[in-house]
């Protein structure tokens, strides 16, 4: 009776083991070794049966978005190859653009057509979830007009916030707004400076992804500037019109989230009696952005 025992034990044991071990542990290496090993199927021996078996496996181990990513495009790939149904083909690039983006230079190998696709499905993706980009931006200011930078240093810390909406393919329409304040004492006569300045922008953006992560940025437009200066009992308060130009790299850890940094040029210029003002400047920031 023990020995039957044991022996029934044992053999549960070993079922246990095998049935524990047919289940794929969840790992991103692992997926990535099944994805490698379905290529090797499908470029070396065109065994498609055996490559899209794998990426099922790959697909149900993966962890990342990233590699999860990989897994579909190759799942796509192998599909459309197979001349299979272009809405499945158009789908699955759909999930690879929720993932990683258009296609970058690093998917050159895959044929233009099937590129044009992918890059036609993640504008669909674009244009139907994250159209808008906010941003919150932190920027080092210098001034360009002589008389503020030597009455209030060089350098100004100016925040930024930036609202940008995809309106076609790679354009967009933009907004910002961005201040700050300054004041100094004048040594020797005791008599203390302040005031502020304010950028409220507007302008069309050209947007160019380099990669799956990283992006490339252009914007330029009109923007309003106003400023206040004040000195004992003496106020000086104008606005004018100027322009604002900006480039800036964006690079994506998340499908909303992004970083981003930059450097941008205002030139405005106002004539007061007699004496010409630059209230704009060169700035150099960086920041968080938001997809939505």
């Amino acid at each position: 009776m023990k020995t039957c025992l044991r022996i029934g034990l044992l053999i549960a044991i070993l079922l246990t083991g095998a049935l524990s071990g047919a289940e794929p542990v969840p790992d991103d290496d692992t997926a990535l070794r099944l994805l490698e090993q379905a290529k090797s199927a499908f470029g070396i021996r065109e065994d498609s049966e055996k490559a899209l078996d794998l990426l099922n496996q790959a697909e149900t181990a993966a962890q990342s978005d990233v590699v999860m990513g990989k897994i579909l495009l190759e799942t796509a790939y192998i599909r459309w190859m197979r001349l299979e149904s272009p809405a499945l083909v158009r789908e699955l690039l759909s999930r690879v653009a929720a993932r990683l983006g258009p296609p970058g230079r690093e998917h050159d190998q895959y044929p233009q057509t099937f590129r044009r696709i992918w890059r036609d499905a993640s504008r669909e993706k674009t244009g139907s979830r994250r159209r808008f980009q906010l941003e919150l931006l932190l920027n080092l200011f210098s001034s360009t007009d002589s008389r503020f930078t030597a009455a209030y240093g060089r350098g100004q810390l100016l925040p930024e916030i930036r609202l940008a909406f995809t309106v076609s393919g790679n354009w967009q329409v933009w907004g910002s707004f961005s201040s700050f304040a300054f004041s100094e004492t004048l040594p020797v006569i005791e008599v203390e400076l302040k005031g502020y300045q304010s950028f409220a922008a507007l302008g069309l953006g050209w947007q160019h992804s380099l990669n799956n992560r990283l992006t490339l940025n252009l914007a330029a437009g009109m923007e309003w500037v106003r400023f206040q200066e004040k000195a004992s009992l003496e106020q000086v308060r104008e606005s004018c019109m100027g322009l604002k130009a900006r480039a800036g790299l964006q690079w994506r850890f998340s499908p909303a989230f992004y970083f981003s940094a930059g450097i941008g040029f205002d030139n405005a210029r106002v004539t007061l009696e007699q004496r010409s003002v630059r209230p704009g400047g060169w700035s150099l920031g960086a920041g968080l952005g938001l997809r939505f």
